[in-house]
Protein backbone atom coordinates (compact mmCIF):
# COMPACT_ATOMS: atom_id res chain seq x y z
CA UNK A 1 0.00 0.00 0.00
CA UNK A 2 1.35 3.21 -0.72
CA UNK A 3 2.65 5.57 2.27
CA UNK A 4 0.19 8.12 1.25
CA UNK A 5 -2.89 5.96 1.66
CA UNK A 6 -1.83 4.42 5.33
CA UNK A 7 -4.18 5.29 7.87
CA UNK A 8 -3.50 7.41 10.17
CA UNK A 9 -4.00 5.39 13.54
CA UNK A 10 -3.03 8.00 15.95
CA UNK A 11 -6.08 10.08 15.21
CA UNK A 12 -8.01 7.05 16.03
CA UNK A 13 -9.56 5.87 19.19
CA UNK A 14 -8.80 2.40 20.50
CA UNK A 15 -11.71 -0.40 20.38
CA UNK A 16 -13.22 -0.10 23.54
CA UNK A 17 -15.94 -2.43 23.38
CA UNK A 18 -16.31 -6.19 22.59
CA UNK A 19 -19.46 -8.13 20.92
CA UNK A 20 -22.53 -7.94 22.56
CA UNK A 21 -23.90 -11.36 23.85
CA UNK A 22 -26.62 -12.06 25.79
CA UNK A 23 -24.92 -14.92 27.28
CA UNK A 24 -21.83 -12.88 28.60
CA UNK A 25 -22.42 -11.12 32.46
CA UNK A 26 -19.74 -9.11 31.00
CA UNK A 27 -21.44 -6.61 27.99
CA UNK A 28 -24.85 -8.08 29.12
CA UNK A 29 -24.40 -6.79 32.41
CA UNK A 30 -27.73 -7.31 34.33
CA UNK A 31 -26.28 -9.90 37.01
CA UNK A 32 -23.26 -7.51 36.95
CA UNK A 33 -25.21 -4.57 38.11
CA UNK A 34 -27.37 -6.38 40.92
CA UNK A 35 -24.15 -7.59 42.00
CA UNK A 36 -22.40 -4.04 42.00
CA UNK A 37 -25.45 -2.69 43.77
CA UNK A 38 -25.71 -5.17 46.24
CA UNK A 39 -22.24 -4.06 47.49
CA UNK A 40 -22.26 -0.56 46.98
CA UNK A 41 -25.16 -0.44 49.25
CA UNK A 42 -23.53 -2.63 51.56
CA UNK A 43 -20.46 -0.57 51.78
CA UNK A 44 -22.44 2.81 52.43
CA UNK A 45 -24.76 1.19 54.53
CA UNK A 46 -27.83 2.48 52.86
CA UNK A 47 -29.64 3.40 50.32
CA UNK A 48 -28.24 4.31 46.71
CA UNK A 49 -31.18 6.69 45.92
CA UNK A 50 -33.63 6.57 42.94
CA UNK A 51 -32.35 8.48 39.85
CA UNK A 52 -29.05 7.04 38.76
CA UNK A 53 -26.58 8.50 35.01
CA UNK A 54 -24.34 5.48 33.58
CA UNK A 55 -21.84 7.55 31.71
CA UNK A 56 -20.55 5.06 30.01
CA UNK A 57 -23.08 2.69 30.13
CA UNK A 58 -22.16 0.84 26.87
CA UNK A 59 -24.89 -2.25 26.31
CA UNK A 60 -26.90 -0.91 29.36
CA UNK A 61 -26.93 -3.91 31.55
CA UNK A 62 -26.12 -1.41 34.85
CA UNK A 63 -29.35 0.48 33.90
CA UNK A 64 -31.54 -1.85 32.94
CA UNK A 65 -30.51 -4.00 36.80
CA UNK A 66 -31.13 -0.50 38.50
CA UNK A 67 -34.71 -0.10 36.58
CA UNK A 68 -35.50 -3.82 37.31
CA UNK A 69 -35.24 -2.40 40.99
CA UNK A 70 -38.29 0.56 40.32
CA UNK A 71 -35.91 3.19 39.62
CA UNK A 72 -34.82 5.27 36.92
CA UNK A 73 -32.02 5.65 35.13
CA UNK A 74 -30.27 7.90 32.14
CA UNK A 75 -27.94 5.79 30.05
CA UNK A 76 -25.29 7.85 28.72
CA UNK A 77 -23.39 6.83 26.02
CA UNK A 78 -20.71 7.88 23.55
CA UNK A 79 -20.93 5.10 20.69
CA UNK A 80 -24.50 4.80 18.37
CA UNK A 81 -24.44 1.35 18.12
CA UNK A 82 -23.43 1.00 21.83
CA UNK A 83 -26.72 2.68 21.88
CA UNK A 84 -28.41 0.73 19.72
CA UNK A 85 -27.98 -2.40 20.97
CA UNK A 86 -29.61 -0.64 24.50
CA UNK A 87 -32.51 0.56 22.68
CA UNK A 88 -33.11 -3.18 20.98
CA UNK A 89 -32.66 -4.42 24.34
CA UNK A 90 -35.51 -1.94 25.78
CA UNK A 91 -37.70 -2.53 22.80
CA UNK A 92 -37.84 -6.03 23.58
CA UNK A 93 -39.06 -5.72 27.43
CA UNK A 94 -35.80 -6.24 29.45
CA UNK A 95 -36.64 -3.16 31.78
CA UNK A 96 -40.09 -1.15 32.98
CA UNK A 97 -41.41 1.33 30.33
CA UNK A 98 -39.80 4.66 30.93
CA UNK A 99 -37.55 3.61 33.67
CA UNK A 100 -34.08 3.70 31.13
CA UNK A 101 -33.75 6.68 29.17
CA UNK A 102 -30.86 6.46 26.51
CA UNK A 103 -28.81 8.98 25.36
CA UNK A 104 -26.50 10.28 23.18
CA UNK A 105 -23.30 11.87 24.95
CA UNK A 106 -20.02 12.17 26.01
CA UNK A 107 -18.48 11.94 29.65
CA UNK A 108 -17.07 15.63 28.90
CA UNK A 109 -20.55 16.97 28.31
CA UNK A 110 -23.16 15.59 29.38
CA UNK A 111 -26.30 16.42 27.88
CA UNK A 112 -28.29 16.62 31.05
CA UNK A 113 -28.98 19.53 33.65
CA UNK A 114 -27.72 20.19 36.81
CA UNK A 115 -28.47 17.75 40.00
CA UNK A 116 -30.79 15.18 38.26
CA UNK A 117 -29.10 11.72 39.75
CA UNK A 118 -28.70 10.20 43.16
CA UNK A 119 -25.82 7.98 41.94
CA UNK A 120 -23.72 8.16 39.08
CA UNK A 121 -21.88 5.73 37.50
CA UNK A 122 -18.34 5.41 35.52
CA UNK A 123 -17.50 2.10 35.03
CA UNK A 124 -14.01 1.56 33.27
CA UNK A 125 -14.90 4.98 31.41
CA UNK A 126 -11.94 7.09 32.80
CA UNK A 127 -9.31 4.87 31.08
CA UNK A 128 -10.65 6.09 27.78
CA UNK A 129 -11.27 9.72 28.01
CA UNK A 130 -7.69 10.69 26.87
CA UNK A 131 -8.18 9.82 23.54
CA UNK A 132 -11.54 12.10 23.14
CA UNK A 133 -9.30 15.23 22.53
CA UNK A 134 -5.67 14.41 21.24
CA UNK A 135 -5.17 18.37 22.00
CA UNK A 136 -6.05 18.11 25.26
CA UNK A 137 -3.82 17.20 27.99
CA UNK A 138 -5.35 13.52 29.40
CA UNK A 139 -5.60 14.46 33.31
CA UNK A 140 -6.92 17.59 31.89
CA UNK A 141 -9.85 15.86 30.52
CA UNK A 142 -10.19 13.92 33.19
CA UNK A 143 -10.66 16.10 35.29
CA UNK A 144 -13.00 17.35 33.10
CA UNK A 145 -15.27 14.18 33.07
CA UNK A 146 -15.37 13.85 36.70
CA UNK A 147 -16.40 17.48 37.08
CA UNK A 148 -19.44 17.01 34.83
CA UNK A 149 -20.76 14.02 37.08
CA UNK A 150 -20.31 15.88 40.54
CA UNK A 151 -22.49 18.49 38.30
CA UNK A 152 -25.16 16.45 37.65
CA UNK A 153 -25.24 14.93 41.13
CA UNK A 154 -27.43 16.22 43.67
CA UNK A 155 -25.98 17.22 47.15
CA UNK A 156 -25.16 14.50 49.12
CA UNK A 157 -25.38 12.10 45.78
CA UNK A 158 -22.65 9.40 45.08
CA UNK A 159 -20.04 9.19 42.26
CA UNK A 160 -19.05 5.07 41.83
CA UNK A 161 -15.80 4.96 39.96
CA UNK A 162 -14.69 1.93 38.79
CA UNK A 163 -11.10 1.71 37.65
CA UNK A 164 -7.22 -0.08 37.41
CA UNK A 165 -4.24 0.03 39.45
CA UNK A 166 -1.09 0.99 37.48
CA UNK A 167 1.07 -0.89 39.85
CA UNK A 168 -0.60 -4.20 39.19
CA UNK A 169 1.58 -6.72 37.70
CA UNK A 170 -0.70 -6.96 34.94
CA UNK A 171 -1.51 -3.67 33.72
CA UNK A 172 2.08 -2.63 34.18
CA UNK A 173 3.22 -5.24 31.68
CA UNK A 174 0.21 -4.43 29.23
CA UNK A 175 -2.08 -1.44 29.64
CA UNK A 176 -6.06 -2.64 30.20
CA UNK A 177 -6.27 -0.28 26.60
CA UNK A 178 -3.40 -0.70 24.27
CA UNK A 179 -2.46 -4.07 25.00
CA UNK A 180 1.09 -2.70 25.25
CA UNK A 181 3.93 -3.25 27.23
CA UNK A 182 5.15 -1.86 29.77
CA UNK A 183 3.71 1.35 28.81
CA UNK A 184 1.85 1.98 31.88
CA UNK A 185 4.90 2.31 34.52
CA UNK A 186 6.65 3.85 31.92
CA UNK A 187 7.17 8.22 32.35
CA UNK A 188 4.18 9.66 30.61
CA UNK A 189 6.02 10.95 28.15
CA UNK A 190 8.73 8.61 27.39
CA UNK A 191 5.67 6.26 26.90
CA UNK A 192 3.68 8.09 24.78
CA UNK A 193 7.10 8.66 22.65
CA UNK A 194 7.34 4.54 22.47
CA UNK A 195 3.91 4.14 21.47
CA UNK A 196 4.09 6.46 18.89
CA UNK A 197 7.31 5.18 17.62
CA UNK A 198 6.42 1.18 17.87
CA UNK A 199 3.01 1.41 17.36
CA UNK A 200 1.73 4.79 15.80
CA UNK A 201 -0.46 5.61 18.26
CA UNK A 202 -0.49 8.10 21.14
CA UNK A 203 -1.00 6.26 24.53
CA UNK A 204 -3.32 8.42 26.22
CA UNK A 205 -5.65 5.52 28.31
CA UNK A 206 -4.45 6.74 31.75
CA UNK A 207 -4.48 4.71 34.86
CA UNK A 208 -2.96 5.83 38.56
CA UNK A 209 -1.80 4.36 41.44
CA UNK A 210 -3.89 4.24 44.85
CA UNK A 211 -2.30 8.07 45.94
CA UNK A 212 -2.65 9.12 41.70
CA UNK A 213 -6.70 8.14 41.71
CA UNK A 214 -7.11 10.09 45.78
CA UNK A 215 -4.95 13.10 44.26
CA UNK A 216 -7.56 12.87 40.90
CA UNK A 217 -10.81 12.88 42.46
CA UNK A 218 -10.24 15.49 45.14
CA UNK A 219 -8.59 17.98 42.35
CA UNK A 220 -12.14 17.43 40.48
CA UNK A 221 -13.81 18.47 43.98
CA UNK A 222 -15.00 15.67 45.61
CA UNK A 223 -14.07 16.42 49.11
CA UNK A 224 -15.56 13.02 50.33
CA UNK A 225 -14.03 10.10 48.39
CA UNK A 226 -13.17 6.40 49.51
CA UNK A 227 -11.14 3.92 47.34
CA UNK A 228 -11.93 0.24 48.13
CA UNK A 229 -10.49 -3.02 46.77
CA UNK A 230 -12.64 -4.87 45.00
CA UNK A 231 -11.55 -8.36 45.16
CA UNK A 232 -11.04 -9.86 42.38
CA UNK A 233 -12.61 -6.63 40.06
CA UNK A 234 -14.74 -3.88 40.31
CA UNK A 235 -17.46 -6.25 37.66
CA UNK A 236 -18.36 -8.78 40.06
CA UNK A 237 -16.84 -7.96 43.46
CA UNK A 238 -16.51 -10.80 45.81
CA UNK A 239 -15.30 -8.91 48.90
CA UNK A 240 -15.24 -4.75 49.16
CA UNK A 241 -11.68 -4.59 51.25
CA UNK A 242 -9.96 -1.26 52.79
CA UNK A 243 -6.84 -0.62 51.33
CA UNK A 244 -4.72 -0.34 54.17
CA UNK A 245 -6.38 -2.74 56.35
CA UNK A 246 -5.41 -6.10 57.17
CA UNK A 247 -7.89 -8.56 55.93
CA UNK A 248 -7.99 -12.45 56.39
CA UNK A 249 -9.37 -13.50 53.16
CA UNK A 250 -9.03 -17.44 53.35
CA UNK A 251 -13.13 -17.96 52.74
CA UNK A 252 -11.97 -17.29 48.71
CA UNK A 253 -11.94 -20.26 46.61
CA UNK A 254 -11.30 -21.09 43.01
CA UNK A 255 -14.03 -21.05 40.47
CA UNK A 256 -13.89 -25.04 40.20
CA UNK A 257 -14.87 -25.24 43.75
CA UNK A 258 -17.91 -22.49 43.71
CA UNK A 259 -21.33 -23.07 42.63
CA UNK A 260 -23.22 -22.14 39.59
CA UNK A 261 -24.50 -18.26 39.99
CA UNK A 262 -23.35 -14.51 40.38
CA UNK A 263 -20.64 -15.81 42.86
CA UNK A 264 -19.03 -18.09 40.42
CA UNK A 265 -18.79 -15.41 37.69
CA UNK A 266 -17.78 -13.41 40.51
CA UNK A 267 -14.74 -15.60 40.94
CA UNK A 268 -13.99 -16.52 37.39
CA UNK A 269 -11.06 -13.72 37.61
CA UNK A 270 -9.58 -15.34 40.36
CA UNK A 271 -7.10 -18.07 39.70
CA UNK A 272 -5.34 -19.74 41.92
CA UNK A 273 -2.08 -17.66 41.52
CA UNK A 274 -4.01 -14.24 42.09
CA UNK A 275 -6.14 -15.50 44.33
CA UNK A 276 -2.84 -16.38 46.41
CA UNK A 277 -1.02 -13.02 45.75
CA UNK A 278 -4.31 -11.22 47.33
CA UNK A 279 -4.65 -13.28 50.02
CA UNK A 280 -1.06 -11.95 50.78
CA UNK A 281 -1.24 -8.55 50.70
CA UNK A 282 -4.84 -8.76 52.56
CA UNK A 283 -3.22 -10.15 55.37
CA UNK A 284 -0.42 -7.53 55.50
CA UNK A 285 -2.95 -4.41 54.69
CA UNK A 286 -1.27 -3.44 51.91
CA UNK A 287 -3.81 -4.03 49.13
CA UNK A 288 -4.23 -0.23 47.99
CA UNK A 289 -0.58 -1.06 46.54
CA UNK A 290 -1.04 -4.67 44.87
CA UNK A 291 -5.02 -4.51 44.27
CA UNK A 292 -5.78 -4.79 40.16
CA UNK A 293 -8.51 -2.44 39.98
CA UNK A 294 -10.29 0.21 42.65
CA UNK A 295 -13.78 1.26 43.38
CA UNK A 296 -13.90 5.03 44.34
CA UNK A 297 -16.97 6.24 45.94
CA UNK A 298 -17.35 9.76 45.93
CA UNK A 299 -20.05 12.11 47.27
CA UNK A 300 -20.74 15.31 46.38
CA UNK A 301 -20.63 18.13 49.44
Amino acid sequence: MPKTLQPDLRSKQPEQVKPYSPHDPLTHGVDRGRWLFHHLESALGGSLGRDLVDIGCGYGGLSIAWANQGKRSIAVEKEPRNAGVLIERLRRGEAAPGCVTPIIGSALALPLADKVADLALMMGVLEWVGYSDPGRQVRDLQLAALKESARVLRPGGILALGTKNRLFPRYAWSDAQLHRPLVNVLPRGFANWVSTQLWNLDYRGYVYTYAGWKSLVEAAGFARAEILVPIFNYQFPLVLAKPWRPVKLNGLCHPGQASEGTRLKALKSGSFGRTAWYRAFGRLGLLGLAAGSFLIVCRRS
